[in-house]
């Protein structure tokens, strides 16, 4: 082991962080902030996959988080939650950020988290992010890294020329990647394991990961993975991202054919931004509730990751797989309070063949929306707008998690899952236990940004929160989750299908979603393309 400082030696230079220690019961840190892990994808580095950083003379200080990307910063996915305040935005914004123990260490666990925020916002910076109490609690190196979002990251260009003008569809797939492989060459300098790297994200986080999990590009980068709350099957088709692009460039009106992405890059950054910003409800309804997404593009991502896992990729890579019980209750619908049972009817009938690619009869609908109707009201809810936020929940996030666990049982591969069913006790919509609630459980940051309030946390919430990153910690460290009150938890297996269930107090349950499966049997389909939420 050795004693590391505060300047610690890069591939492209030496960097100076600093010390941290917000909290007097748990031991100081190192914080290295605003690390470029990659150049400035600016110029004709706009829609390029990343280059690589420029050397640097001297110390270089890493005291700042860098500039967030480029993103609407008032856009409708930008105040849902506490505590998502990117700050500065900036083209310029590939940096990273390293949290790891003071004194002796080394071969220490690595933890990378990829932020979500529907592939539209987001950064590191996000005070519910800071990993000081990951690190300093579960002596873990703790990474962070920002990836472009929106139109910089997620734009279709293929139809223009793309590849012969530089630019490359899931840039923001390739940053997160370029992120892994800095991670592989340098953690060991901050005291990390480079062969024991574990990446975690939430919603588009979780997603970019199933994208990179199923990616032949990502072969031998990571070993583990915990995948929150993902959107599972939203993956764009190439017709689908064509549509989004030709959006973009009718509201620039850049033009198309020849010097199309030219054009397009000399656009100004928050002219881009506003554009987008106004193409962007049309898109939701017509194409995907995240238009800026993944696409398959044969090369980066060869296929849906759903479709990919069921063929066996990513089957030597241990997975922990999570969700929240009432994740779509994040988004109260009112519509859905107006337009009665036989007008919910027509909605899940028209959503259920958007999912299925083909048309679903409206007596199947029916049933689903009694099914949701009469389990709601078992618990005290008989709004319209609870019934269409559980049914979405299941449609979209909780069936299509428990599928991609499914299909890694018949690959052999390693899978936990776990179900968060503590409920925000706080506010005047019954949230419950939605979507991103579980963010600041796992960064140990509930006294941060108006969450305790949001939530309305107690100690009962702060034991759950040391649950959880205990549990996420054992997982980096040894590939199984483990926490104080659950002990080590039973892998996915046929028939129990063991889940935590993440409440006060936590405990395993076997197949909690087996009768909710049952209700949608013959309702799904591997072809299924992405659907809006209504």
């Amino acid at each position: 082991m050795a004693r590391l400082g505060l300047i610690v030696e890069t591939d492209k230079g030496r960097v100076r962080g600093v010390y941290d220690q917000p909290s007097e019961h748990l031991p100081m840190v190192r914080v290295f902030r605003g690390i470029p892990f990659a150049a400035p994808p600016v110029g004709d580095a706009r829609f390029a996959p990343p280059r690589p950083a420029q050397p640097w003379s001297g110390v270089r200080a890493a005291e700042s988080f860098g500039a967030s990307p480029m993103q609407d910063t008032g856009g409708p996915f930008a105040a849902l939650i506490p505590g998502s305040d990117v700050g500065v935005v900036a083209e310029d914004c590939l940096t990273l950020n390293v949290w790891t123990p003071t004194g002796l260490v080394s071969d220490l666990p690595v933890m990378m988290w990829v932020y979500g925020g529907a592939f539209l916002t987001g950064g590191t910076c996000i005070d519910t992010y800071d990993a000081y109490r990951l690190c300093a609690e579960q002596e873990v190196v703790v990474v962070s890294a920002n990836y472009r979002v929106g139109a910089f990251g997620f734009l279709w260009l293929d139809e223009h020329g793309g590849g012969e003008a530089g630019a490359v569809p899931n840039a923001g797939l390739l940053d997160q990647l370029a992120a892994m492989q800095w991670v592989s060459r340098n953690v060991s300098a901050f005291g990390g394991d480079p062969t024991r790297l574990t990446v975690f994200g939430e919603s588009a986080g979780a997603g970019s990961l199933l994208h990179l999990h199923a990616s032949p590009l990502s072969k031998g980068i990571f070993g583990r993975f915990i995948c929150q709350s993902a959107g599972i099957d939203h993956t764009l088709d190439v017709e689908s991202a064509a549509m989004v692009t030709a959006a973009l460039v009718d509201e620039l009106d850049a033009g198309t054919g020849a010097g199309a992405i030219d054009r397009l890059r000399a656009i100004p950054a928050a002219d881009l931004i506003a554009a987008q910003r106004n193409c962007t409800p049309g898109l939701m309804s017509a194409v995907s509730s995240m238009p800026f997404h993944p696409v398959v593009d044969g090369r980066i991502v060869p296929e849906k990751p759903s479709v990919a896992i069921a063929g066996g990729a990513g089957a030597d890579v241990d997975l922990l797989l999570t969700w929240t019980a009432d994740e779509m209750r994040l988004f109260p619908n009112a519509r859905a309070d107006a337009i009665g049972r036989d007008g919910l009817v027509k909605w899940t009938a028209r959503y259920l063949s958007a999912r299925a690619g083909e048309e679903v009869p409206l007596d199947r609908a029916a049933d689903l929306v009694d099914f949701y109707t009469a389990s709601e009201a078992a618990q005290g809810r008989t709004r319209g707008a609870y019934v269409w936020a559980a049914l979405q929940t299941d449609g979209a996030m909780r069936l299509p998690a428990r599928r991609i666990a499914e299909s890694r049982l018949e690959q052999g591969a390693a899978t936990y899952c776990a179900q968060f069913t503590w409920p925000a006790r706080g506010g005047e919509w019954q949230r419950g236990a939605f979507h991103a609630i579980d963010l600041p459980f796992v960064f140990g940051t509930l006294d941060r940004a108006g969450w305790s309030v949001f939530l309305g946390s107690d100690e009962a919430a702060e034991q759950l929160s040391t649950e959880i990153r205990s549990a996420w910690a054992s997982f980096a460290r040894s590939g199984v989750p483990a926490g104080p009150t659950t002990g080590s938890w039973p892998a996915y297996t046929k028939p129990e299908r063991s889940t935590a269930i993440l409440d006060s107090p936590c405990r395993i349950a076997q197949d909690p979603l087996g009768q909710i499966d049952h209700a949608w049997r013959g309702l799904w389909s591997p072809r299924c393309r992405p659907a809006g939420f209504l």
